[in-house]
């Protein structure tokens, strides 16, 4: 092989070298970006694996969102309110008068202890007395009185020695029936007690009353009767009111979910029990459909929304609770920001309440509704997916984004505590007005037919409403078994 062979040999075999090692480099770099890739796949996968590990272990609960607390179960949280602290000791504050026992009435009986060494002195009656110190004892006497009422027949001398007959009270009408006040009292056992039909029964035949359980449902079904009309008349006044507050909540009848319905405001309370939840119900108990130019306070059902003539307003309270959530699961600062926003601005409100403004001064509220547009669109931006190269944009998703929308596009509604003074803050006003169903439901068990719970709802709406008036319930149901429910509502208007 000549010098001049050897050098094309080799020269041909770097030229495949070369070509060879491009060839490499190639896949290299091919398996460099695939494995880039994967390794960036995987990391996106860990870190959403890690979100969802802390979000189920940092669950919802009646604390940072809309569930009742009664769902929290045995893992119930530690108490924690949505309110700022104010800085002061728990407890009554220094100058508070307090709401101690009070005596307001002249005592029913006094009793005088003298020293013990002059019981039994011949000169006691000629010491000088006084009283060293007064001390009240409250008690209560519980007494079952039967009444015999007797006509008596005579034979009148005037009138030729014919009979004539007296005549019973108009109020006793059987040859055996019980009487007013204690219809009332087994009414209040049964509606703001919340005692079972036997439970009743076998309390008054502790106290020597005998009774059945029959007629003490057929005294519930009575006075629910009784209120009808002042039930109508109820219906009408929250039916005009300029600032409804409403809520919902499941009920348990004849083994089955219905829903009650709670149409309210600080004066009147209306109860209304329906198989359905939203339009369907709202519209055959008929309150809602007939408000105009009012004012609706709610949780954002989006039943409500259904009604245009009325404006609406969002429970801040649900709102704040929400992103409490948002901001311990997510560590997102806006959720926070937004947060001490409406519970500053409520704050703010009330103190400028008392000291007799009606609306937030012009600059301050501006101020407010900058930061309130200035947060939410941070939240916006930096939940809004990052666009990827030759992808489709992906949309926004989650519990954060659907938050984000809502403040968004319900700004007026959610603010509008701020706009309006009339209108509060939350919502509690009709989640105090029904939560007694719950508590119903734990002491005495559900319902058995649909016609005894909206019996038992008509009646607490009278109650409720009379409550709000600073009528005793007792009261209340004594004048409605005596027919007189009506003319007492009408006398609240």
């Amino acid at each position: 092989m000549t010098e001049k062979q050897t050098v094309e040999q080799l020269l041909a075999t770097i030229s495949e070298l070369t070509a060879a090692v491009a060839r490499l480099s190639g896949e290299i770099e091919s398996m460099r970006a695939q494995h880039a890739a994967e390794v960036g796949a995987l990391q996106q996968r860990i870190a959403e694996l890690s979100l969802a590990l802390a979000l189920k272990q940092k669950r919802k609960d009646s604390h940072n969102s809309s569930m009742p607390p009664s769902s929290d179960g045995y893992r119930k949280p530690a108490p924690k309110s949505l309110k700022e602290s104010s800085g002061r000791k728990p407890g009554g504050q220094t100058g508070h008068k307090g709401n101690g026992m009070k005596i307001v009435r002249e005592p029913d009986e006094v009793k005088e202890y003298p020293p013990s060494r002059c019981l039994g002195c011949p000169r006691q009656e000629e010491c000088a007395r006084r009283v060293a110190e007064t001390r009240y004892e409250y008690d209560l006497e519980i007494i079952s009185r039967l009444a015999a009422h007797k006509v008596l027949a005579c034979s009148c001398p005037l009138e030729g020695g014919q009979e004539i007959v007296g005549q019973f009270p108009e109020h006793i009408t059987g040859t055996k029936q019980y009487g007013n006040k204690l219809r009332a009292t087994v009414l209040s056992l049964l509606t703001v007690g919340y005692v079972s039909v036997e439970r009743v029964r076998q309390l008054l035949n502790a106290l020597g009353i005998p009774i059945s359980g029959g007629t003490i449902q057929n005294m519930l079904t009575d006075c629910a009767d009784k209120v009808e009309d002042a039930d109508s008349y109820i219906k009408h006044k929250v039916s005009t009111l300029k600032i409804l507050n409403c809520d919902e909540t499941g009920v348990r009848v004849g083994g089955k979910l219905r829903w009650a319905h709670c149409m309210c405001d600080g004066s009147w309370s209306y109860y209304a029990v329906h198989d359905k939840r939203g339009t369907e119900a709202m519209h055959d108990i008929q309150v809602l459909p007939k408000m105009e130019d009012s004012i609706l306070v709610h949780d954002f059902l989006r039943s409500y929304l259904n009604y245009w003539k009325v404006e609406h307003s969002f429970c801040n309270a649900h709102l704040m609770r929400e992103l409490v959530y948002i901001h311990e699961c997510y560590k997102e600062e806006w959720a926070l920001g937004l947060k001490q926003l409406l519970s500053e601005m409520c704050r703010t409100r009330e103190e400028l309440k008392a000291a007799g403004l009606e609306a937030f001064p012009e600059k301050l509220l501006e101020s407010y509704l900058e930061r309130y547009d200035a947060l939410v669109a941070e939240g916006i931006l930096l939940n809004t997916p990052k666009p990827v190269k030759g992808r489709p944009p992906r949309k926004p998703k989650g519990p954060r984004w659907s938050l984000l929308v809502r403040f968004r596009d319900y700004k007026e509604q959610i603010l509008r505590f701020a706009f309006d003074w009339r209108v509060p803050f939350t919502n509690n006003e009709a989640e105090r007005s029904i939560r007694f169903t719950k508590v119903k439901q734990k002491v005495s068990g559900c319902f058995r037919t649909m016609e005894g719970a909206k019996k038992f709802y008509r009646i607490m709406s009278y109650l409720s409403s009379a409550q709000k008036h600073g009528v005793a319930c007792f009261d209340a149901l004594l004048d409605a078994v005596s027919g007189n429910a009506l003319p007492t509502v009408a006398a609240w208007a």
